[in-house]
């Protein structure tokens, strides 16, 4: 049994974004605010615009959020967890480079994080993210994985679907739009995106 190989790394694919000022301007079609019509957290909090950003285009999202296309975004250094829709992401948002200078000692950190919880980063440039988006597009539900999605509610509302893990929030009932059950969502323990991975009892060579 010692010649059993390690598991392999999760992949997960991630772009560092910034805010720009804009975020806080109009949207010149609604005429609403950016900030909080087109991006937001999930516990209304309002989003600390210093720090760098995750973004997660693969990850599902409640239905509220899905049904705009919303994409999932987390802030690794205040720990909130929210969503963004892609024109804000195209227009409203700085895509970082993981070798710029001004990010640098960010992404080694968040890296580094990553691997000593057995995460894979693919980091994607604005112009990868971009097309990524537009691959997307339309996308209510992302088909990540063949099983439970044990991943999209970790950086989400903390809340999932018992049949296939798709992120819920506490306002949703009825159907789940990931796989269509009519069941309650249930709370998800996970507390800490990075930290808290979720445990499979696999056996040690497994985690």
């Amino acid at each position: 049994m010692n010649n059993f190989p390690d598991a392999p790394s999760i992949p997960i694919i991630i772009s560092i974004v910034k805010f720009t000022e804009s975020m806080m301007m109009m949207d010149s079609k609604s005429g609403d605010l950016i900030l909080g019509k087109h991006t937001d957290t999930y516990d209304d909090s309002t989003w600390d615009f210093k720090t760098p950003k995750l973004l997660f285009p693969y990850l599902n999202t409640p239905n509220r959020i899905a049904k705009k296309n919303g994409i999932t975004l987390f802030d690794p250094m205040t720990g909130q967890k929210g969503w963004v829709v892609p024109d804000a992401i195209l227009n409203n948002m700085i895509i970082l480079s993981a070798h710029d200078l001004e990010i640098a000692e960010f992404a080694f950190n968040l890296d580094a994080v990553l691997s000593d919880n057995n995460w894979e980063g693919i980091f994607l440039d604005e112009t990868e993210m971009h097309e990524h988006i537009v691959l997307i597009s339309g996308m209510i539900h992302k088909k990540i994985t063949p099983m439970f999605d044990a991943i999209s509610s970790l950086f989400g509302t903390g809340h999932e679907c018992d049949v296939c893990g798709c992120p819920y929030e506490e306002r949703d009932a009825g159907v789940c739009h990931g796989c269509g059950i009519d069941i309650p969502p249930s709370k998800n323990k996970a507390n800490n995106a990075l930290a808290d991975i979720v445990e499979y009892n696999l056996g040690k060579e497994w985690e």
